[in-house]
């Protein structure tokens, strides 16, 4: 079975972005020796891939053994960072299969509604060179790299400038968002404020050149979502298109071990063909 989980490590985060669906940061996490635990039940799957988020994954205290160890088992591993705390981010690189870094605007006023930081973007660029000097110094082509944006009033219009700046890199996937309704967007009021329609942001695609660099892929918030998640207190989670479900504690306590039936329960709530496509389009040739 080919499988790929989302693993928010923890909640805590060095940003406050508005439209952030990354777990509470007063969630307790589980233990390292059960983040461990964890990493071998899965590693019992054919073709198991992990994408690390939080959070911020790199502001935990694991992240390094973690990734460390899951390489060890043979785990493709994925993470979603914001690329703040770079010098960890140098570390892990040979353990990751892809990274995962969020462009969301140009201009400063852009960077500080949506990332709460003005020169967020530049931090993101930073990464981007840091990684690709660590597969010209080794001759890899991993890992390979994709950027997110997240579609909002505050953006759409900046999404050609956006284009234009990552197109000097060498980027694997350019993946943009439609706003969706969860996480901080749960809020009705919140969503209508920053939300842009579908045809909007469309328009602006459509006056980009895609002939001459990486794929781009526009996900819109009605596609059929298929993924499972783990919380950082090990609470797994099936989304199957809108429909979210919980499926129960991987782990009841610090003291206690593994229970793989929640998991099990989860896969059964997928459709494995429609997760392995969101693979696909979110991390290309990755399957």
């Amino acid at each position: 079975m080919e499988l790929s989980i989302d693993y928010m490590i923890h909640g805590v985060c060095n940003l406050d972005c508005p439209y952030c669906y990354g777990s509470n940061k007063y969630t307790k996490e589980i233990s390292k020796k059960q983040k461990f635990e964890l990493l071998d039940f899965l590693s019992k799957y054919d073709n198991i891939r992990i994408i690390v988020s939080g959070g911020e994954p790199l502001i935990n205290p694991d992240i390094i053994d973690f990734c460390s160890y899951a390489n060890k088992l043979n785990i493709k591993l994925a993470i979603q960072t914001n690329s703040i705390e770079i010098n960890i981010l140098e570390q892990i690189i040979p353990y990751l299969d892809w990274v995962a870094f969020p462009i969301d605007g140009i201009k400063k006023d852009t960077q500080h509604i949506l990332r709460t930081n003005i020169n967020h973007t530049e931090y993101v660029i930073n990464a981007i060179k840091i990684v690709d000097d660590f597969k010209n110094d080794n001759n890899k082509l991993t890992p390979k790299i994709k950027i997110g944006t997240v579609a909002t009033i505050h953006n759409v219009n900046e999404l050609q400038a956006i284009f234009e700046l990552i197109s000097s890199f060498n980027i694997d996937i350019w993946k943009v968002y439609q706003l969706r309704r969860r996480g901080k967007m749960n809020d009705v009021f919140k969503y209508n404020k920053l939300s842009v329609s579908c045809e909007e942001i469309q328009t602006q695609l459509n006056k980009i050149d895609t002939k001459k660099t990486f794929p781009i892929y526009f996900s819109k918030n009605v596609e059929n979502d298929n993924y499972i998640i783990i919380e950082p207190n090990s609470e797994i989670i099936a989304i199957n298109s809108n429909q979210i479900t919980s499926c129960g504690m991987l782990f009841n306590d610090e003291h206690s071990h593994l229970n793989t039936s929640p998991l099990k329960n989860a896969i059964s709530k997928l459709n494995l063909e429609l997760s392995k496509d969101n693979i696909r389009k979110s991390f290309p040739k990755w399957l």
